[in-house]
């Protein structure tokens, strides 16, 4: 068993609720952790869980990419491009976490 920072499920969540057009939820939600928990963690620690987070769904739509039933669909490939955009912004600062 491996123990997993409470900060990077949050985290991301949070990203999802961004990618979906909700960045102030995800926001409450982080505000919300940061709060009830006492954990003050730094907004560089979440965007660094939000950017990994992010690169690994944008491997897992390129994956999708590779079988045949998808190789054509443009969706696997706009979201991996999305998300891989997504974090870098996160990285650069310019995103929310």
């Amino acid at each position: 068993l491996r123990t997993l920072d409470a900060a990077d499920d949050v985290g991301f969540l949070a990203l999802e609720c961004a990618r979906l057009g909700a960045p102030g939820i995800g926001a409450a939600i982080l505000d919300g952790y940061r709060k009830a928990s006492g954990d003050g963690v730094a907004e560089a620690v979440v965007r660094t869980y939000q950017s990994l987070r992010a690169c690994v769904r944008a491997t897992l739509a390129i994956r999708h990419l590779r079988e045949p039933a998808h190789a054509d669909n443009p969706e696997w490939r706009r979201r991996a491009e999305a998300y891989l955009a997504f974090a870098e912004r996160l990285l650069d600062g310019d995103a929310a976490p």
